[in-house]
């Protein structure tokens, strides 16, 4: 996939890796490897505690998070792949946002609303698919990538 595929694409294919989840220096090593072969995307679960993992917002996951920041890889959420699907709002940022920044003082934290860290950051794939269709004018053109499984394993 990597060589034979996305390699010669110039950059139009990108491929994405599996990392090992349950230990974040183990994860942190394949995603290493990986990068040096040129792959630029690795999977994450969205909800790691719901498989029994810490959570991302513990520190735990930090040694992967670092690496992929200084390596520029990007951490792809699987939506999903946790074994339960929790819902998904695009306008729920902006409510917590505005309704819970009294105690959590999240103007301060994120100065801008959520909605702007989206466009251009957050990006979207999906096989027909009936609401993320009718979505796409909220969601961005420039937010939706192509996606495939070839080549199938």
């Amino acid at each position: 996939m990597v060589e034979e595929w996305c390699g010669p694409s110039g950059g139009v294919n990108i491929a994405l890796c599996l990392i090992s989840l349950w230990d974040p220096q183990l994860a942190m090593e394949e995603t290493k490897r990986n990068a040096e072969r040129g792959v630029r995307a690795i999977c994450l679960s969205e909800l790691p505690t719901h498989l029994k993992l810490p959570s991302i917002h513990t520190g735990h996951w930090d040694p992967l998070f670092s690496f992929c920041n200084d390596a520029g890889v990007t951490g792809c959420m699987h939506i999903g792949s946790s074994d339960r699907l929790d819902p998904v709002c695009l306008g729920a940022g902006r409510h917590g946002w505005d309704l819970h920044d009294g105690w959590q003082h999240s103007n301060e934290k994120i100065p801008e609303p959520p909605s702007t860290y989206y466009y251009g950051r957050i990006f979207g794939c999906f096989t027909a698919y009936h609401h993320g269709l009718a979505s796409l004018d909220e969601v961005g053109l420039d937010n939706i990538c192509f996606e495939t499984d070839y080549p199938p394993h």
